[in-house]
C-alpha cells in the first residue's frame, strides 16, 4: 500500500464524549465531543525522550497528545517507535487542514530541529 493511500478502516477516528453542557432551550444535557487519533512515529532516535517528542507535538497548537509510548526498534537498537493517543484541536483551521491531509495522504510530517521532521502515520 503506497503512503499516499490509506484504507477507511485505518483512518477511524474514536468520538470521545468528554464532559456534557446543559442546552438552555431543550432543557437537556448534551455532549462535548473530541475527536481522538492514534498515531505512530515509526523511527525516532533512541536518545529522544518522550517528554521532548510530547513538548514539539503539543506547541503546534493543532491539539494534544493525550497518551505516549516508545517501543524499541528490534532490527536497529539506536531507534525505537512512538505510539500516541492524539487529540485534534477542533477549534483551529490548521488543526482542520492538517486532519484533512492525514486523511488524504494517510501520513503528515512534522519538522521538529529543521531540517529534521518526523512521519506521523495512522496507527495500525
Amino acid at each position: 500500500m503506497s503512503d499516499h493511500i490509506i484504507s477507511h478502516e485505518k483512518l477511524i477516528m474514536q468520538i470521545r464524549v468528554v464532559g456534557l453542557i446543559y442546552n438552555n432551550i431543550t432543557r437537556t444535557y448534551c455532549p462535548i465531543i473530541t475527536h481522538m487519533i492514534s498515531m505512530c512515529i515509526p523511527r525516532v532516535e533512541a536518545s529522544m525522550t518522550l517528554d521532548y517528542i510530547k513538548n514539539k507535538l503539543n506547541g503546534l497548537n493543532i491539539g494534544h497528545v493525550r497518551h505516549i509510548r516508545e517501543i524499541p526498534l528490534r532490527s536497529d537498537p539506536t531507534h525505537k517507535r512512538i505510539l500516541m493517543r492524539f487529540h485534534w484541536n477542533e477549534n483551529s483551521n490548521k488543526s482542520t487542514v492538517l486532519q484533512k491531509q492525514m486523511e488524504e495522504l494517510g501520513s503528515l510530517k512534522v519538522v521538529y530541529d529543521m531540517p529534521w521532521y518526523w512521519k506521523l502515520v495512522v496507527a495500525q
